[in-house]
């Protein structure tokens, strides 16, 4: 990630967020704030207050989505694009992008009954992976 995307969303340059969107991007999936905080204290001086509140500030200006999966914990990932489907395991929070859209239609139809602009928006579908499922079923 670079300076201008943290410029463009109206936020401040700090190497603090500079370094937080580069251990997202090289995730590769949805972390929590504690997960980014142990990333980014083998690099930085940091505390986990501060890794928060920097998470929710750059969800509040769009460069990140938050969601709360089903272990209630809250995850931060990139928001790079505003329109996204996934599939993501309740047991080892892997993601899986589905490219097709069942929502179109509804977006339609929402904007003809309510008036809205609709410019974007993520589906989540939570369950159990196939490698998380056997192993479950090793278990009983």
């Amino acid at each position: 990630m670079d300076e201008k995307t943290l410029k463009e969303a109206g936020l401040k340059v700090t190497p603090r967020r500079k370094a937080m969107l580069e251990i997202l991007l090289g995730s590769g999936r949805s972390l929590t704030a504690e997960e980014v905080y142990s990333a980014l204290s083998q690099k930085q001086n940091c505390n986990l207050s501060t890794v928060y509140r920097a998470l929710n500030m750059m969800a509040e200006h769009h460069l990140l989505q938050k969601n709360v999966h089903g272990d209630k914990k809250v995850y931060y990932k990139l928001n790079l694009e505003h329109h996204s489907h996934q599939l993501v395991c309740e047991r080892c929070h892997e993601h899986v992008s589905i490219d097709l859209c069942p929502l179109e239609q509804f977006k339609r139809d929402l904007q003809e009954n309510t008036g809205y602009l609709i410019t974007g928006h993520q589906f989540e579908i939570s369950g159990i992976c196939p490698r998380c499922a056997q192993k479950e079923k090793k278990k009983y």
